[in-house]
This record gives structure tokens, sequence and C-alpha cells, in this order.
């Protein structure tokens, strides 16, 4: 086998080998992308869970909640406070007082760190047990101790538990915490804004993340600090150049993100090796490098010459068509993996990226949906009514506790003309209470009215009486800008801030039939409970327009607030709770649920304050589109094995038919039957083979004839001359041979032998050895040994003019005398078996066929009863033994003694067996013939 062939198919099995490793480098990338896509993920809720936790009052809001939960759910709240209230207070120094009150009422002066009005404090947590009951009447008699003790801006008429109220503008106690009033006691705390107040949850979340993670470093920079300026000048180069907030420097992430104007976090982590996934990379590649070496080493032994692996040419072509139509197969298969995968994701992120413009189309559409529904019916209403002649205050709080269901308002203040605020507390629920920064229009509400009203005429002494001075306003004064702005708003939806919640109100003027107006109505609106409302009504009907989603609105501060309060007890959403907390991070993630995978995508709300909108979304259209491609790959790959298929079919019809036919043919020519013939399919290199094949075989046949008639001149039977017996055989290389023998009886106890071997072999061997028998056949012929060689070299070297040589041995065997009289023309020296010891019969001698007449010698040799005389041509001694060595005239003759049985045709019977085992399989070099002179034992 040639080496270039060799390489040439060393390549073409190393293909696949190739289009595997490159498969395995395509999935080792893909898993190094998605190993650095997700530290980026990690490192961006890192950064925001940090600026999630920068927000201080939300922060502290939790921190409370779980101390609440953990107080009155433990058997000895007392223990648990004095323990929790220690542990808070080291954390979080001088923020937080704490009052704890048990359940009779009676504050534990060992867990009050201010001193406490006890019979106050008494009758308020009764009091607000009450409220809490439906009895709200109660509670406004607390209401100077609820303004000194708990906070000027706490409300009185509306509950205040479980949640962070703004108490007062001074920095101590300016937040105020209640839990719920239990039979276990309650817990009041109060909060102070001290110097690091905006970064008391952001340093604190810092310390606890710095405990507990090691792979990931946070430090927070500071600009006004040199150090920090050093670090910040540097990294802001290379986040710059990036235009992200992360970048890559070998295998660490650098993440930054700004939390305050002069403070910006800075984030590090590191790409750990995975020692698990480079492992198995590397048994892989092992694996396939070792599967080409034993491929091409499987390869040699199938192609080198002898193999007994050697592989039909329909086996060979089939497999070659099948791994050559295989790559692209591979190849496409590959392909179609990665542009799967890649078009999955491509998918999802679409699908999150849709979903996240709805979320956020839902929540910028708050305020506007807001005004639709409040703006123009207040307008409408209050425009139009109309003041009863002498209506009492009465009468009027009556009607507009009626409009209060219609407008689900929280708050509302009410003036008469005289500029004075009629009492609403027994008309409205307990939550209708005005906050405190309201009271701002105490001062202009007479002015605004007067103002209304400049162009009716009022009776001066009524205006006097009814009009305190305090109530004179000088368009100097210092409410003269409020004043202004008042007016210009009058019947207009406005936004403003109480007690630190976001809130809407609105000044109507009410008028009688003459248009007087007699009366200036604020209504007010907390953001929360209009939120509120905002997600109840339209949450569902925004979740019908989505296909296949369910919507969830998460409270991060009230979690029982949460629209439906059931997507707490979700399983495969509570994993995710802690990030709903983080600002600026829409979360996409993948969640396994009752009903299969499903897409969970979250975003922050910026309008619908408190809450994050939460999408659960079947990823059944992503799986259908995905499932059509692969079939559609799956198709044209069917496709191409199925052409492939059929190319095969048509090509062993084209191809292996006429291979096969000459297969057939040679066996024929195997098996000798030369009349077979092979039919010409088609007029190509097959059809011209065909036809020589064919010619060939005619050739043969007539060869064949010849052998017959060669095979016929040779002696069949052994000759018997009294207890001897001669017997021989010839096997021929080719059809015909050039080896002869002879042996016939030329007297009544003497016969004749002959062994010759003719130069070459074929048909002109033969010839000359068909000349030599016609010679000594002739009855002219005088047979003694020498005068028969010297007759055979006279008629040669007339006839075929030194173009042929034959070697030749002639004996006459006398079994009355027991002697052996022999002349030799140049063949091989026969063997006397004699007392187990085989020796070399020296008979010197020309071989026949040159142009002078040669006189030949006769020697005699006296036998003995057991003698044995083996004659032999030079194909015997010549032929290669397993080893690949010749045979030698040594070895035969040492094996001779133990190869001599009964007869001379068993003693032939034992050297051709001898020979046929030691032999190399296959074809004859040259022609062997062999003759036994033996007497019967």
């Amino acid at each position: 086998m040639k080496s270039s062939v060799f390489l040439v198919l060393c390549l073409l099995f190393g293909i696949p080998i190739i289009l595997a490793l490159f498969g395995c480098r395509q999935a080792w990338s893909e898993h190094e992308k998605f190993r650095r896509i997700s530290l980026e993920r990690t490192l961006e809720e890192t950064l925001s869970s940090f600026e999630a936790n920068s927000d201080t009052p939300e922060f502290l809001t939790r921190i409370l909640k779980d101390l609440d939960l953990k107080v009155f759910s433990s058997p000895n709240p007392i223990q648990t406070q004095r323990q929790q209230s220690s542990v808070l207070k080291k954390r979080f120094p001088g923020t937080f007082n704490f009052t704890f009150v048990n359940g009779e009422g009676k504050a534990v002066s060992e867990l009050c760190d201010t001193s406490v009005p006890q019979f106050f404090l008494r009758r308020f947590f009764f009091s607000y047990q009450n409220f809490l009951r439906g009895k709200p009447n109660d509670l406004w008699q607390d209401k100077g101790f609820i303004q000194s003790f708990l906070g000027p801006f706490v409300p009185t008429g509306e509950e205040i538990h479980r949640r962070l109220i703004y108490a007062a503008p001074q920095g101590e106690k300016k937040f105020v915490y209640l839990s719920i009033p239990s039979p276990k006691g309650m817990l009041i705390v109060h909060l102070n804004r001290t110097g690091s107040w905006g970064k008391i949850a952001l340093f604190d979340h810092l310390r606890r993340f710095l405990k507990i993670n090691q792979s990931i470093k946070v430090s927070l920079l500071e600009r006004n600090k040199s150090l920090a300026k050093f670090y910040w000048e540097k990294l802001s180069n290379e986040f710059a150049k990036n235009q992200t907030n992360q970048h890559w420097e070998r295998n660490k992430l650098w993440g930054k993100r700004i939390i305050f104007p002069n403070a910006t976090l800075i984030a590090c982590a590191s790409l750990q090796p995975d020692h698990k996934a480079e492992n198995l990379r590397n048994r892989v590649i092992f694996f396939l490098g070792a599967t080409w070496v034993v491929s091409i080493l499987l390869l040699r032994k199938i192609l080198s010459k002898g193999s007994e692996m050697a592989l039909s040419v329909r086996t060979k072509l089939v497999f070659s068509f099948l791994f050559l139509s295989g790559i692209p197969i591979i190849v496409m298969g590959i392909s179609a993996r990665n542009f799967l995968a890649d078009h999955r994701q491509t998918l999802i992120s679409y699908l999150h990226k849709e979903i996240e413009k709805k979320l956020s189309l839902f929540d910028f559409q708050f305020p506007r949906t807001i005004s639709t529904l409040l703006d123009y019916p207040l307008k409408k209403t209050f425009y139009s009514f109309i003041c009863p002649p002498y209506a009492s205050n009465s009468q009027i709080l009556n009607q507009l506790t009626t409009l209060r269901e219609k407008y689900y308002w929280d708050s509302m203040k009410l003036y008469g003309q005289d500029g004075k605020e009629v009492n609403v507390k027994s008309h409205l629920s307990p939550g209708l209470n005005t906050a405190a920064e309201f009271k701002a229009f105490d001062k202009v509400a007479f002015s605004i009215l007067r103002n209304l009203n400049h162009n009716f005429q009022v009776n001066e002494v009524e205006t006097k009486e009814s009009s305190p001075s305090t109530n004179t306003q000088d368009p100097s004064s210092s409410n003269a800008w409020f004043l202004s702005y008042v007016t210009r708003n009058l019947g207009r939806l406005q936004d403003t801030e109480v007690g630190g919640s976001k809130t809407k109100f609105c000044l109507f003027p009410l008028q009688d039939k003459n248009g007087v107006s007699r009366f200036l109505l604020i209504l007010i609106w907390s953001d929360k409970r209009m939120v509120r409302e905002y997600i109840s009504r339209y949450l569902p009907l925004f979740n019908s327009e989505l296909e296949e989603s369910t919507l969830i609105a998460f409270n991060r501060v009230e979690e029982e607030s949460s629209i439906p309060i059931r997507f707490l007890q979700t399983p495969f959403v509570k994993p995710f709770q802690e990030k709903f907390h983080f600002k600026g991070l829409g979360i996409q993630n993948l969640v396994s649920t009752t009903k299969g995978v499903a897409l969970l995508t979250a975003i922050r709300c910026e309008k619908l304050a408190g809450y994050n909108l939460v999408a659960i979304t079947s990823d059944r259209k992503i799986r259908a589109e995905i499932r059509a491609l692969a079939i559609k790959f799956s198709a044209i790959g069917l496709s191409i094995a199925l052409i492939s298929i059929i190319v095969g079919i048509l090509l062993a019809r084209n191809f292996l038919d006429p291979v096969k036919n000459l297969t057939n043919g040679v066996e024929s020519l195997r098996s000798r039957d030369f009349s077979k013939r092979i039919p010409v399919i088609d007029e190509d290199e097959f059809g011209n083979l065909s036809k020589t094949f064919n010619n060939m075989m005619e050739g043969l046949e007539d060869l064949e004839v010849a052998r017959v008639v060669q095979e016929s001149l040779f002696p069949e039977n052994a000759l018997k001359l009294g207890d001897w017996k001669i017997f021989g055989t010839s096997l021929s290389a080719t059809q015909v041979g050039g080896d002869y023998f002879d042996f016939f009886q030329v007297g009544e106890n003497r016969g004749a032998i002959l062994v010759g071997d003719v130069s070459g072999h074929g048909v002109s061997a033969a010839l000359v050895m068909a000349m030599a028998k016609a010679v000594i056949s002739h009855p002219g012929t005088v047979f003694e040994p020498g005068k028969v060689l010297e007759t055979l070299q006279s008629v040669f070297s007339a006839t075929i003019k030194r173009v042929k040589m034959m070697t030749c041995l002639v004996g006459i065997l006398d079994s009355k005398e027991q002697k052996f009289l022999a002349s030799n023309a140049g063949q091989c020296f026969p063997f006397l078996v004699r007392k187990g010891k085989a020796q070399f019969v020296e008979m010197p001698g020309l071989p026949l066929g040159g142009k002078k007449a040669r006189i030949y010698e006769t020697i005699e040799i006296q036998l003995e009863p057991d003698d044995c005389l083996v004659f032999y041509t030079d194909g015997i001694v010549e032929a290669f033994d397993l080893n690949g060595k010749r045979i030698g005239y040594e070895t035969f003759r040492r094996k001779l003694p133990d190869l001599v049985r009964e007869n001379a045709m068993a003693t032939e019977h034992s050297i051709r067996h001898w020979l046929n085992e030691i032999m190399k399989p296959g074809l004859l070099e040259d022609d062997m013939t062999l003759v036994v002179v033996q007497a019967s034992l």
C-alpha cells in the first residue's frame, strides 16, 4: 500500500474526529460563554442587591417586620425582645429606641429606652385594639398622646401598624414603627435619623456580604477620598472603553454601580476554573484521539497485503459512501444544534423584553389612568354640586359621605365661609384623617373663598363677625405664593408628599345656586390605596390581554398586600422573592411549574410605588417553534440520508453488479470452469473489462485442453517391477507446466525413469516437454541413459536453438540385479535413503539445449532391499516456508528419512503432506515434480 494513499485515508478518517473536536470546542466555548454570562448576571444581581438595600426606610421596615414576627411568635416575647433589641442596637448604633408593652398595656421598663406615660400608653393600647375592631371613636381621645409620644405627623384616624411612619421633621424619633397590639403585647420602635442615615442599609449589607461571601469582592469608593479617587480614575477609564458598567480583565470581571452622588460600588469577581468540565473535555479529546488511532491501525491491517480482515469491494464502497454522506449530516447536526440553542435563547430574551415592555406600560399607565378615572368625573360632580340654601354642615357632610363611596378618597378637610375647619370625624370612617401637612390650608382657606366670591355682594357685618382677623391675608404676606398656587390649581388633581408617603389631593369650592362659594373642600387620596385600587381593578383586565401569562403584583414592603396573595405560597417563585427588592434589575429566569417550564419576568415599578410586577409566561410557543425547526432540520437530514440510499442503490446497480459479475467470473476461473462468460452491461470501463475477461476465458479454455492433454502424458499408476515400485506426481504452477516425468517398462525386469524440467512455464515449456516425450517414446530410441540424453541433446540443438533449456535425468531400474543405472543432464541430484539416512547421489552433467553435442556418462548404483530413491525438480527445494525462507536441499535431506513409508505411493503422499504443512499458502511459484522408487517393506 502506497504511503500517499494511506495518508489520504487517514485524513478521511480524521474528518469526523476533527468535526467532533470542533463540536466539542463549540460546546466548550458555549459553556465558557454561559459561565461568563452567569458571572455577569451574578455580579449585576450582587450590585443590585446593594442598591436595593440603599433604601434605608424600606430596609429597616423589613428588619422591624422580622423582629415583630420573631418576638410575638415566640413563647417568651420579653426574653426574645431583650435578645433581639440588643443585637439590633449593636448592629445599628444610635438608630433604635424601643418601647415594649405587655398584654395588659403596661410598659416593660427594662425593655423601654425612654420614659413612658404609663396611663396614656395603656389607654392607647386598648383604644387602638378597639379601633382595629371597628370602634374608631375611642382613638380620638388619644390624639394628644399620639402626637406627643409617637410623633406630631402620625395620623390619628387610620391604621399605622407594621409600617414605617414619618413621625417628626427633626432628626431624633423621625420615624416610628408599631406592631399590632395583641394579648402578648405591643412593640413601639422610634428611629433616629443619624448622620449616616442614608447609608445605614448599604453599610450593613456590605458588612454582612463580605463576611459570608469570598468569591466576590465589593468596595465602596467615595470620591472625596484621595485613595478612592485614584482607583476611581483608573477604573473609570476602563469602564469608559467598554461604555458599560462591566468590563473583563482576563478572567476577572469588574462592575460598578453608582449608589449615591458621591459614592460608587465597585465589585470584582474571578471566573474560577471549572475542573469538572475540563476533566470531561480532556476525557472526550482522549477518547476521540484513541478512536482515531485505533481506526488507523485497523485500516492499516485491513488494507495490508494478505490480511485476513480484507473486506469485499461492496463493503468498502458502502462504508466509504456512508462515511462521505455522513460528514454533511454530522456538520449539519452540529450547526443545527448550535442554531437551535442560540435561537431558543434569542426567543426567550425577545419574549422577556416584550413582557417587560408590557409590564412597564402597565406601570406607567397608572398616573394617566387615575387622572382619567378621577379628574374629569370629579370636576363634573363638584362643579355641578349645589349647596342647599341654609344647609347645615351635617347635611353637606352627609352628601359628601355618599360621594366618597364613588370616589374612595382617604381623607378630606372642609372649610366654611369663615375659614374655619368643619369637624368631619363623626361623619366619616376612621381612615379619613387629615395629615398635619395640610394644616397650611387653615391659614389660606378664608382668603381662597374670599377671592372666589369677590364679585358677589357679601354682608359686611356677617363677614366681619364671621371672619377672624387672623384669616385676613395681605398679598404681600408669607402665604401669598401658596395662596396664588392653590387658587390657580383649583379642581386639578395634584401630587404631594405627606409623612414620607406620596398622596394626591384636589380642592373644590362648593357653591350655592347663586354661584357663591360656601365651602372649600380638600379631598386627599393616599397613593398606597390608589395603587392597590388600580392593581386590583386593572391587573386582571391587563392579564387577559397577555396570552398564556399570569400577572402578579408583589408588594415589597407589605408582602401580604401582594395581588394575588396566594402568590407568596407559590414554590417556584419563592427563590426569587429576595431579588424582587432589587432596584433597576429586571428578573429574567426559567422556572419549573406544574404545567412545565415557564418564563419568570419581573420589573420594579416606578409609578406603582412599593410593587414589583411579575409575569409567569408559558414557553409553549417557544417550544413549538423550536420543535418545528428541529423537525425541519430532521427532515433535511432524512432527505440527505434518503438521497444517499437512492444514489447508493443506483451506484450498486451500475458499479457493484459488474464487480459482482467479475467476481463470479474469477470464481469460475478458480474452479477451472472456463466456459463461464461475463455479461457486458454497458460500454464503459467495466464493459471493456468484461470483454477482455471473456477473451481471456476463451484462451484459458484452450489452455485447459492443453493441460488435460499434458496430464495424460504423465503416468497415473505406479509401475511394479518385482518387489520394487515406481510412483510419481507433478503439480504445475500455471495452467500447463514445464516439468516432465515418466516411467515405463523396457524389459522383463527393467523399468525406465525420466525426470525433467524445462526452463520457464506455460505453453512453450509444455511444448518442449511434449517434444521430449515424443523423442523418448520413438521406437528407434536406444534406451540406455547416456544414449537417451545424447539423442535429446541433438534434437533440441537442431530445433529450439537455445531458446529453451531442459534438465533431465534418465534412469534404468533392474529389479532382478538390484541395481540402478542413471545419466543426468543438469537435473537435481536424487536422494538415496538407506538405513535411516539420506544422501545425495551426485550425477554431474550439463542441461539439454546447447549447440554442441555432448556425451553423458552413466553411473551405476547397487541397491539394497530397504533403499528408497527420491527424484524431484527444483520447485520443491526453492519453495518458501511459512517464515518466508526457502525450504532448501538440506532441510529436505534431513527430513526425508522420517517421511519414508511402507511403499513408494505412501512415501510420495507423506512427502507431499509435509510440503503442504510447511509451505506458504498461495499459488505455486514453480512446478513441483516428485518420483519415488522403493521396494515394498
